[in-house]
Order: structure tokens, then C-alpha cells, then sequence
């Protein structure tokens, strides 16, 4: 309404503007003050705010007379600014990479389902006959690197690997240590050490999971936006890194272990994202 005027702030808790004395006393954009007394609005733009954050905002209403009313204080939480991958494959009834030019092959059966994450489309995995590569790509990932992907097991055996990439000697792969149905792990492995492998799956759920490792060889594993921790003292640290990818592979850890299931909206990232950047990823969905 015209007559009404409003004022808004903010604060890092709720107990501190909670109260008409506390809302009244913030008179300054340093103390809190988003938006001084103003009629007939019902937006205000807050600046300045950092990323992964949560805040807590109060609006005050004074009518032409005078009298104010408080509405309880609501929380925001912020979130983060996540880079743009460099290669991305969507598989909207293709293996196409969305982003550049680093696009996939069948080897077998091309199929593709509407069970999806992402889009229109997945890729869907028989276990045993068909997946996704390209052997003579090059991305470049000289300052770590961060791989993405939705991922969803139907059965599992032998340690089906859902990505794989390569830089032609070595190898990271991402996929599970046992049959879904006996408590499967989701993992990541490098072609001697079994480096994260703690985090029990079920058939027929969509998980988002990500792997980062940087120039040092530390590996961190989160699955629905959340790190994983160790699960020895000693860091999770693969045997090299790999500096330029010359092979991915989607389904499978070159041919032997398949995956069977879904997969959707792989990532691949030329930086180490940050938890709360993978945080703000998953819930981008």
C-alpha cells in the first residue's frame, strides 16, 4: 500500500533483529541497514555479501500514523560462484561434448534413456557390451582438476567404473568396490591404490558425485555436495598426477569393468573446486 513504508536489515543472527528496539537502533548500511524507510516497495537489492553464507534479514512496516509491525527474521543462505567447465557432456541423445570438441564414441549399442538428471537424456549402461570414450582427446589441466557426474547403478559386479580418464600411462577412474545389494562403495582409484572407498550406495538412486585432485596428488571424493573424510590417517594421495587428459571413458575402466545404469552431466573442470563451490553445484540441480 502507498501509506506503508518499510525498512529492511540484516544481520549474521537472528537474535539480533528480532526485536523493534534492535531494528530501530540500525540506522547505517556499516550497522546492518540494507534499506532505510521507503513507501510503496516490495524489493530491495542487497550488495556485499559473501559467498557460502547464511544471513538473516528483517523487514520493519510503519503505517501513516506511525504504528510498526516486525515480521520475523528469515534466513538466506548464500552461495558461491562455481566456473565454467571446459568439457562437458550432457548426452542429449548424443556423446557430444556441449563445450568444446572432445566428443565421445560408442563402443557397442548406443542407448540413451529419459531417466535423467539433467536435460532430456542419460546414458544408459548394460554392464557388460556398450560405453563411451575417446582416445585421442587432449584437455588440458595443468592446475588440478575437478570431474563431475550423476551417476545411477542398477546391478554392479567386478568394480564397474563409471568415468575413467587417462593421460595414455596412467589412469583415475571413479566407480564402486562391490556389488549393489553386498553394501557398495562408491571410489575413486588410480592404477595402483585404492584412494577413497568408504561410501555405501543403493541401487536405483541418482547420486551426484565429484573427485578433485590437484598438482600435489591429494584426492578428495564428495557425493551429493558433501567431502567425504578419510578413512585412515594417512591423506588420500594418488600415485601421479595427470597434467593433460588424453582418454575419458564413461561406463567403463577400459572395457573390463562396465558399469551398468545411468549416467548423466559429466564435468570436467581445470581447477580444484572448493567444497562449498561443489556444494553450490549439486544444489544448482
Amino acid at each position: 500500500q502507498a501509506s506503508l513504508q518499510y525498512k529492511v536489515v540484516k544481520a549474521s543472527y537472528r537474535s539480533a533483529i528480532d526485536t523493534v528496539s534492535e531494528v530501530m537502533a540500525i540506522t547505517t548500511p556499516g550497522e546492518g541497514l540494507v534499506m532505510d524507510w521507503t513507501a510503496n516497495t516490495t524489493t530491495s537489492a542487497v550488495t556485499g555479501l559473501t559467498g557460502n553464507t547464511t544471513y538473516y534479514f528483517a523487514v520493519h512496516v510503519k503505517d501513516a500514523a506511525g504504528n510498526t509491525s516486525l515480521y520475523n527474521p528469515q534466513s538466506v543462505t548464500t552461495l558461491v560462484a562455481v566456473p565454467s567447465p571446459i568439457t562437458q557432456y550432457r548426452f542429449e541423445n548424443n556423446g557430444n561434448d556441449s563445450i568444446g570438441s572432445k566428443n565421445l564414441i560408442w563402443m557397442g549399442t548406443a542407448s540413451y534413456s529419459t531417466t535423467k538428471k539433467e536435460g532430456d537424456y542419460s546414458v544408459n549402461l548394460n554392464g557388460s557390451t556398450n560405453y563411451l570414450h575417446n582416445d585421442s582427446t587432449s584437455i588440458s589441466v595443468p592446475s588440478g582438476m575437478t570431474v563431475t557426474a550423476w551417476v545411477y547403478a542398477s546391478t554392479a559386479a567386478d568394480c564397474p567404473a563409471a568415468i575413467t580418464v587417462y593421460n595414455g600411462a596412467y589412469r583415475y577412474s571413479f566407480g564402486l568396490a562391490n556389488p549393489v545389494g553386498t553394501g557398495a562403495d562408491l571410489g575413486i582409484f588410480d592404477d595402483i591404490t585404492n584412494t577413497v572407498c568408504d561410501v555405501d550406495i543403493t541401487s536405483g538412486t541418482w547420486y551426484h558425485i565429484a573427485f578433485t585432485v590437484d598438482t600435489s596428488k591429494n584426492v578428495l571424493m564428495y557425493v551429493n555436495g558433501s567431502a567425504i573424510p578419510d578413512t585412515d590417517s594417512s591423506p588420500n594421495v594418488v600415485n601421479a598426477y595427470i597434467s593433460t587428459i588424453t582418454r575419458v571413458d564413461i561406463g567403463t575402466d577400459g572395457g573390463m569393468y562396465n558399469w551398468a545404469g545411468y549416467i548423466d552431466d559429466v564435468r570436467i573442470y581445470n581447477s580444484v573446486l572448493s567444497a562449498a563451490q561443489v556444494a553450490t553445484l549439486y544444489a544448482s540441480y
